[in-house]
């Protein structure tokens, strides 16, 4: 009795413990991403990409987000105009290459418009892969909301950090398995959903 219930409590301190610590590990990860896309948004260089729009202005666009891109290690950089299509992106000379690319489905994009960061886990439709998103509107000189700064970055290495520990999940809001220490739990559900979710 009072064996067990002290072996229980232990595994819940224990168990809480690591939550917590995983935790501030994928917090830690997605602040730097949503800092650093909230300064690419402020570049002095980003908005005539978007008001103006001149072949030059683009290039200027390009050059930042590949420096942003760098500096944070992020997957991909991007600048989305109103309708939420990429007209510059740090992986332009790629196959995928966002640029020509519609992001008007994504929740990051329409929350930026809203003239907030924008944010999301998502698995690539292209790729294939589970990723952070992170947003943020670009306005014009006036204030007025000319467009969206976004950042993608693959989860792949926080997927390695779960690994270490066993029975260790990120579950989104309708229990889809989204990162675990389980390959064969990814993308599973932990409870019956709609069909929309």
């Amino acid at each position: 009795g009072a064996l067990c219930e002290q072996a229980r409590q232990d595994l819940v301190r224990d168990g809480e413990a690591l939550a917590l610590t995983i935790s501030i590990h994928l917090n830690s990860a997605c602040d730097r991403i949503r800092g650093g896309v909230r300064a690419l948004a402020g570049s002095p260089w980003i908005t005539p990409a978007l008001t103006d729009g001149r072949a030059i202005d683009l290039e200027h666009a390009n050059t930042v987000l590949d420096l942003y891109n760098a500096s944070l290690n992020v997957t991909v950089s991007y600048l989305l105009d109103l309708r939420g299509l990429a007209i510059a992106s740090s992986n332009r000379h790629a196959p995928n290459s966002y640029t020509g690319r519609s992001f008007s489905h994504h929740p990051h994009f329409r929350e930026a418009l809203q003239g907030l960061g924008g944010e999301d886990f998502s698995v690539g439709r292209i790729s294939g892969r589970r990723a952070f998103y992170a947003s943020f509107p670009v306005r014009d000189p006036a204030g007025k909301i000319v467009g969206v700064a976004a950042m993608r970055k693959d989860l792949d290495i926080a997927e390695t950090f779960f690994s270490k520990y066993p029975h260790c999940y990120f579950v989104d809001p309708n229990g889809i398995v989204f990162l675990a220490s389980r390959p064969d739990m990814v993308l599973k559900s932990l409870w019956p959903v709609t069909e929309k979710a």
